[in-house]
């Protein structure tokens, strides 16, 4: 079930082009944190920075390497391709732990790896 969830946000918040602010909420808690390389992120402030994201890219593609699920825990191996309107393009290579409550994401930890860096944006 918590796989579900997380491999559906995958699809509807991250490789939509503009995706339903209502849909995104859906997904995170109102008291989500995201850990990403060391740097906390509250909820508002992820949303803040998919925004600026979104803007800035042409397109995102996801390929999940692998999802599994453990209780309320779904850890995720993915690689984040990053289409930019310049041209340029960024692979990233992510290892995610996601915490469910309530068929919510509440936290994300996550240790990224920029495989392929052609863009500034990421530097």
């Amino acid at each position: 079930m918590n796989k579900a969830i997380v491999q559906q946000m995958f699809q509807d918040v991250w490789k939509s082009a503009n995706p339903d602010p209502k849909n995104i909420l859906k997904y995170f808690s109102s008291n989500f944190i995201q850990e990403i390389d060391s740097k906390s992120y509250t909820r508002t402030e992820f949303l803040h920075n998919l925004g600026v994201l979104k803007k800035t890219t042409l397109a995102i593609d996801i390929a999940i390497k692998s999802l599994q699920e453990i209780g309320h825990t779904v850890f995720s191996n993915h690689i984040i391709r990053l289409s930019f309107h310049d041209g340029t393009t960024n692979l990233i290579h992510v290892i995610a732990s996601f915490q469910l409550e309530n068929h919510q994401i509440t936290s994300s930890d996550e240790l990224t790896f920029v495989e392929q860096p052609t863009s500034s944006y990421l530097h």
